[in-house]
């Protein structure tokens, strides 16, 4: 009987690593950017910076489409800046960065981007960060972003 828990116990062990391990890899995104589609990422809000979750991209080029504000329960002083990263998954290296504001209370940004991700079939991130525009006054700038679009063509 001991040697029947003892088995099941190291079964167990085995089974967990194994999906500790899948759960590490790059090769399951969260979500899947098909080409010739939109996609609406809505609005959202957050302090000092964001990284979102891993997206397959089915196409070599994207349009991206960022506005944003600060809102008013931002704690520092003045406008602030956007930086936009897109980032490959695998490595973490920056395919794609730009700095965009200064932004008060009025929503910036009415322009998309064009980006060439290299190759179709690329898993990447999306880094977002607040900071101070012009003088620093202290880290954890908040932002809101009001339109985050995703146009997957070619």
């Amino acid at each position: 009987m001991l040697k029947h828990n003892i088995r099941k116990s190291i079964v167990c062990i085995v089974l967990v690593m194994i999906l500790g391990l899948c759960s590490l890899s790059p090769a399951f995104a969260d979500d899947v950017y098909y080409q010739g589609s939109l996609y609406n990422h809505g609005s959202f809000s957050f302090t000092d910076n964001t990284l979102t979750s891993m997206r397959l991209v089915m196409g070599q080029y994207i349009a991206v489409k960022i506005d944003f504000h600060k809102p008013d329960w931002d704690a520092g002083w003045g406008d602030i800046n956007l930086t936009f990263q897109i980032r490959d998954a695998d490595t973490g290296s920056v395919i794609f960065q730009d700095v965009l504001g200064p932004a008060g209370s009025n929503i910036v940004g009415d322009e998309y981007y064009w980006i060439d991700l290299g190759y179709s079939g690329r898993y990447i991130r999306f880094w977002l960060d607040a900071s101070s525009a012009g003088a620093s006054n202290g880290n954890f700038r908040s932002a809101t972003i009001d339109t985050f679009r995703v146009y997957v063509y070619l």
